[in-house]
Parts: structure tokens; sequence; C-alpha cells
């Protein structure tokens, strides 16, 4: 088994979990690895470790920001909440 991402399928959509999967099974289902650098594991467990403190992912679209959420939220066993903002975008407006 390579160092890959697997996937779960639930409702249409495609979440990652970074567990190990086989090179075949991405080749079946069209999928690229998702493997993150090391910089972002040590930000993310930090977050985790200071307990229930938020973690801003910000970047250009496409760089992994929802597919990182995504994993994260699976691994922990939580579930996973879409909030897309923009400029115009209220604190409030997410309550």
């Amino acid at each position: 088994m390579a160092d890959l991402a697997s996937v779960l399928t639930a409702n249409g959509k495609q979440y990652y979990s970074g567990k190990p999967i086989s090179p075949q099974d991405c080749q079946e289902y069209g999928l690229s690895p998702y493997l993150p650098s090391t910089e972002l594991i040590k930000a993310v467990n930090l977050a985790i470790f200071l307990e229930k403190r938020p973690l801003l992912l910000k970047g250009e679209p496409g760089c992994g920001k929802t597919t990182l959420a995504q994993a994260i939220a699976h691994e922990l066993g939580l579930p996973y909440e879409a909030w897309y903002i923009k400029s115009t975008t209220r604190a409030r407006d997410g309550l």
C-alpha cells in the first residue's frame, strides 16, 4: 500500500481521510493523493493540542483548504460544515 489519501464517498461527494489506499484504488476512483506538508501537519496538530482553538485556512482557490478541513473532520470523527465567505460576509451571518 502506498502512503496516499483514502476516499470516503457520501452524499455524492468525496472526502479524504488521510489513511493509505492502494495506487490501483487511486486509478480506479480517479483520485489525486492528498499529501500535506510537514509544516501544515505541525500547524494542525498544534491547533488540536491547544484544544478547540480555531485554525484559519486561507489561500488561493484550489490550494486544498476544503480538502484539508474535510480530512481533519473525518479523522476526528466530527461533522464537516462548509461556510464560504467573501469580503461582504459578516460574522453574524454564520450564526
